[in-house]
């Protein structure tokens, strides 16, 4: 037989339950969408820097997905291909842009660049103005 009290009990613990598993749940929809987000800024950066490098059909398709945001069979319909052919392009452009920032750099030395400069405003001795200046140098 049940009391009242375990009844209580029970509904608490179920209450928390459901709570934590609904904390949770939005928890990891939220680091898939900063992900996401992530992975959007990083192929906008590398498209705008390297997109000219891809064919024109890579470029449209490529543009359709991380700028207009179309789904993969939106694009596949204005394209008149396949879903999995969209996909593919996607992914293939994915890949020539990372590589093409491993071989050329642009964006890394970027970085590195604005990070000396950075450390040129906040320096006030004079050798070590002059440094910094010449490591810029080398990376130009």
């Amino acid at each position: 037989m049940l009391d009242k009290n375990q009844g209580i009990v029970y509904n608490i613990s179920s209450a928390k339950l459901l709570s934590f598993t609904l904390k949770y749940t939005i928890l990891i929809k939220a680091m898939v969408f900063m992900n996401t987000l992530e992975k959007n800024l990083k192929f906008s950066i590398l498209f705008e820097i390297y997109g000219k490098l891809l064919t024109k059909k890579q470029q449209e398709i490529f543009s359709l997905y991380y700028d207009e945001d179309l789904s993969l069979s939106e694009i596949a319909e204005n394209c008149n291909i396949t879903r999995q052919a969209v996909l593919d392009s996607i992914r293939k452009s994915e890949k020539n842009l990372i590589d093409f920032e491993n071989k050329l750099e642009i964006i890394s030395k970027k970085e590195r660049i604005q990070g000396l400069i950075n450390k040129i405003n906040s320096q006030s001795d004079k050798n070590q103005l002059l440094i910094t200046i010449e490591s810029i140098k080398k990376l130009l």
